[in-house]
């Protein structure tokens, strides 16, 4: 591979520093957008919208981030197009500063997901959850610990080894 057609250096996930090509990197943000783009809008501040559209973003983070397709500031500049008002406004914000996706997430979620509410959220999907006849384990399993994980609630993840 030529100088010319480097794009930058990326470690790998065992650890071996590589250079990807301009095609490469374009391939891998198409991928990321594609996944993006499958996350309904965000257009409001209802917490029960908020609380699934980031469960959504939160996934698909942690699928770049196990393939290591995009840097976190990538992934925000796709996710401001889905959404508006003041979430666009805050992920906007934080385009320019440089935040890491957690720093983002754990702003957006205390913004827009007062305890009262998180309480609520805790009872309704992880506490009093039951997996529904045509849901297959895993995926309820994954659901509720991804919502214990994103409400920050450390009682189930400590029993649940994953």
């Amino acid at each position: 591979m030529d100088a010319a057609a480097s794009v930058g250096n990326v470690t790998l996930n065992a650890g071996i520093p590589c250079q990807i090509s301009y095609v490469q990197a374009k391939m891998r943000c198409r991928v990321v957008c594609d996944l993006v783009r499958n996350i309904p809008m965000l257009s409001g501040t209802d917490p029960e919208s908020v609380l699934h559209f980031f469960l959504r973003a939160q996934e698909v983070y942690d699928l770049n981030l196990d393939l290591n397709l995009v840097g976190d500031l990538e992934f925000l500049a796709l996710l401001v197009g889905r959404t508006s008002g003041r979430v666009a406004q805050i992920l906007g914000l934080h385009l320019g500063t440089s935040s890491k996706w957690g720093v983002v997430d754990s702003e957006l979620s205390s913004t827009f997901l007062p305890p009262r509410i998180r309480e609520e959220f805790l009872s309704k999907y992880v506490l009093w959850r039951f997996q529904s006849p045509t849901e297959e384990l895993t995926e309820f399993i994954m659901s509720v610990v991804a919502t214990a994980r994103f409400l920050s609630y450390n009682g189930l993840l400590g029993v649940i080894t994953y």
